[in-house]
């Protein structure tokens, strides 16, 4: 990603953090993805920080009552949950490494703006794309992989989001 955007681009990683799935007893097990957050131009990219939900303290009593009843902004680790074996979201558009779309809909809220294009190259179940439409954004969404398309297809025909495959 350095010799792409160039390390001074660089803006920070976003952990997700989840429960769930399998469990090794060899060691802890790995419940984190990372994401590299890169700028296109360190001096002009999009932040809308109000944008993002709030979300609770994890020790409120530390913060006060006041505080506590607001919430706070996420700071680089996010806590969401995987997406359920059993719910809609993971049986519509199955694909192996779904991500959830609560995940994306913060992620396209903060780093675009209304009618923004959104350019996924790894599409997979096409999860970006989904937020971005709900969010008032365009995307373009790009994946090799033809299960990964039938995927997209499955999903945004299902939830009644425009798309043009071609």
């Amino acid at each position: 990603m350095d010799e792409i955007f160039g390390r001074n681009n660089f803006l920070g990683e976003i952990i997700w953090a989840y429960d769930f799935g399998g469990r090794t007893k060899k060691f802890f097990p790995n419940k984190h993805m990372t994401f590299l957050v890169y700028a296109k131009n360190i001096n002009d990219y999009i932040f809308n920080y109000d944008d993002v939900d709030r979300e609770p303290y994890m020790a409120p009593a530390l913060c006060g009552e006041n505080k506590a009843e607001i919430g706070k902004k996420p700071n680089s680790v996010w806590w969401n949950s995987i997406v359920g074996t059993n719910s809609k979201e993971r049986n519509i558009g199955a694909y192996a490494t779904k991500k959830p779309l609560k995940l994306f809909d913060r992620i396209i809220r903060a780093s675009s703006n209304m009618g923004d294009i959104v350019l996924d190259m790894f599409a997979g179940s096409g999860t970006t794309g989904h937020a971005s439409e709900q969010n008032g954004r365009n995307s373009i969404m790009i994946d090799e992989n033809q299960e990964a398309i039938e995927a997209m297809k499955e999903r945004y025909s299902t939830y009644g989001l425009n798309y043009k495959i071609g």
